[in-house]
Order: structure tokens, then sequence, then C-alpha cells
């Protein structure tokens, strides 16, 4: 028609998390949220024993106006097992775990919590123990996100070569790329080493898609992180690979260099570990959630959905999903909608439509799925 709409300027929440504008896609004008990124976890994480167990210090992290509290993790390993410890989230910069076991190496990460229920991505991990030997002895495995390498500043500047991209299955959303080949991508990321060791590279990579021709930019992915190099055959897949070599760090806070010169090649997220035998899986572990139960029926001649509530402490949102045949697997390509309720109208459905329901967690774990329900079934 005639009618104009007018697009107010997208509004940015204070920690830049969050994004509020105004659209007319579906041909009225509504307003939207949606998540820009995840908040900042906490920083300058310490612990030290004392005589009522392991106490936890950390400060707040850059952009903290949005933050409520924190919740603390601890393993009896580092670089895999965390869980969480805390009922809920501590309002302050410091927690006393008096059930800590003494005899043994510990590891703790921090992670912060929006009052919105957002929460960050866990903090670098610290270890400590009652006796000093036990934790000298116990292998390192330190894990770091590659985008970190690049300004956290909402007002920064692009770099040349190495950007951030966003890809739902990288491990906090954003990753780093290669973009360009005829300019090498450097940068350097801030890490404290807790002892001088020799530490081999797992980094998580892939190779990025030409959008015009479908095919990685180049055949091999190639990365540097301290020296190291990591390179394996490009494929579009995320995939663990291990550097040939190890390197030696000494202890304390030191400038990791990052780079590629090959385009297309991605990089996620890397530990460095002094054991070379490591299996970069399991950081955070959590009770799996249950599968639910649906049921669906045809309102007006839409798909209505429902289901049993999450009983899940640690619950976050469902993920439905849709195909037109029966026998279909969950997936990117068969997601319909996330609500954080317990019921759905598939109000844009085509007919014929079978669906299955997930439940998801604050750690990232989603359950098995439910049963398949045709609605036009009544199932």
């Amino acid at each position: 028609g005639d009618e104009t709409v007018v697009l107010d300027r997208p509004n940015i929440s204070r920690d830049g998390t969050k994004i509020l504008f105004n659209s007319n896609v579906f041909g009225q004008s509504e307003v939207y949220m949606v998540v820009a990124t995840k908040p900042r976890p906490p920083v300058d994480v310490t612990a030290s024993w004392g005589t009522g167990g392991a106490q936890i210090q950390w400060a707040v992290p850059p952009y903290d106006q949005e933050i409520a509290g924190y919740h603390v993790y601890r393993s009896d390993e580092s670089g895999r097992g965390l869980h969480v410890i805390t009922d809920g989230p501590v309002t302050g910069t410091s927690y006393l775990d008096s059930d800590a076991p003494s005899g043994t190496a510990l590891f703790y990460a921090v992670r912060s919590v929006e009052h919105s229920q957002l929460e960050s991505e866990l903090s670098a991990e610290v270890g400590v123990a009652s006796d000093e030997p036990s934790l000298a002895a116990a292998p390192l495995r330190l894990f770091y996100e590659a985008e970190d390498v690049l300004s956290a500043a909402l007002d920064a500047s692009p770099p040349d070569a190495l950007w951030r991209n966003i890809d739902g299955l990288a491990s906090n959303v954003q990753f780093l790329w290669q973009r360009r080949d005829d300019v090498t991508g450097a940068a350097s990321l801030t890490v404290t080493i807790p002892r001088a060791d020799d530490y081999y590279v797992f980094a998580r990579v892939k190779g990025a898609k030409d959008a015009m021709t479908g095919a990685t930019y180049s055949d091999d992915v190639v990365l540097s992180v301290a020296g190291l190099t990591v390179s394996t055959p490009a494929s579009d897949q995320w995939q663990w690979v291990r550097s040939s070599d190890s390197a030696s760090l000494e202890a304390g806070t030191q400038e990791l260099d990052i780079g590629s010169a090959v385009q297309g090649s991605c990089l996620d997220a890397f530990y460095l570990s002094t054991d070379p035998d490591f299996v970069p899986e399991g950081r955070v572990v959590a009770l799996p959630p249950v599968a639910l139960t649906l049921s669906g029926e045809l309102s007006a001649g839409y798909p209505s959905l429902s289901w049993t509530a999450s009983s899940n402490s640690r619950f976050y949102y469902y993920n439905l999903y849709a195909s037109d045949s029966p026998d279909f697997e969950i997936g990117r390509a068969t997601l319909v909608a996330s609500p954080d309720t317990a019921s759905y109208l598939d109000w844009q459905a085509p007919a014929g439509q079978h669906y299955q329901v997930t439940q998801v967690t604050r750690d990232g774990l989603e359950s098995p799925p439910s049963a398949v329900v045709d609605p036009a079934a009544g199932g």
C-alpha cells in the first residue's frame, strides 16, 4: 500500500548482549528482541586454600551492568568435568567452598548470570590443593575462546584479516576466521600459564565456505597458536586437531600469538594441554535433561502443540522440530521454534507436519526428543 513504516534505530542493552528493534518483515511492524552475544565471564579468578576450604575470588568483567551474580564450578581434573556447586547466583565476588575435599588437586571456574538469566561462558580455570605436590603433578588443559583475541569493546573497529563471525555450532556462538587471502591474519591473546611446562595445542577448526561456489576457500586449514602449527584438510564441519609438536611455556601472564595466512581458516576455541592424549570433550558435566511428552491438535486449522513443562532446575528453553515425514531427525534443518513456554501454535505450518520437542538446559545439554506427534490425527 501507500503506508510507509519508519523503523526506529535498534536499541542495544547496557552490556551489549541484547538488541531491541522494529521490523515489518511479516507485514505489520512489530517489536523484536534478539540475544546478540552472551555476557562476559568474570576475570582475574584466583583460588587459595585455607582452614575453611577453597576460597575462590574474581573481579567483575567489562560491561557488568546487567549481571546479577555468578555461579561457581568445580572439577577434580583440569579441562573437563566442571560442575556447578552453587545453588543460586553468588552476588559478591568471592565464594568459600567449604565442601572442597583435601589431598587432591581441584579446579574452579566462574560464570556470570544476568538478571535475564542469560549466562556467560566459563572463566579461565584456576587450580588449588591443600597440598602443593597434588597440584604440581596434575595435567593441565587450559581452555580459551579464539574470538577473545579481538577487542571486546562495543565500539572497536574490525581488524584487517582476522574477523569474528557467528555460528550456532561454535562453542560461544562466535569464532575467528581468516577472511582475506592478501593479508596475513595476526593477533595475540593475554593468558596466564599456571606453571612452566611443555604444552600441546588442541584447536577446534574448520574451513569457511565461499558463498559463491559453495566450496571451502582453501584445501587446508592452517593456523598457528603460540608458535605451533595446526593443520588439517579443510572441512566445513568443526573438528578438533592437535599440534604435532609442543611448546615450552613459562609460568605467568604472557601474550600468545595467533595467526593464519590461509584464507577461510576458522578457529573456534583451543586448549593448551600438557597431556598429549587429551580428548577435548566433557568440559562441563551436568545431569542430562529427560525427554518430554508432546501432544497436539489442530486449532482453527493450525497445529497447536503442548508438552509437559520441564522440572529441571537448569532449564533454559525448548526446541520444537517439524517435518512432513513422521520418520525424521531433529537438527537445525527441522527446527521450528525455541520457546520458553510449554506450548506453541505453528500458524505458518504447511499441511501434514509431524513434530518432536526437546528441552535444553543452561549447560547446553539437549534432551532426547519426544515421540513424534501428528496434530492432524489428534496425537
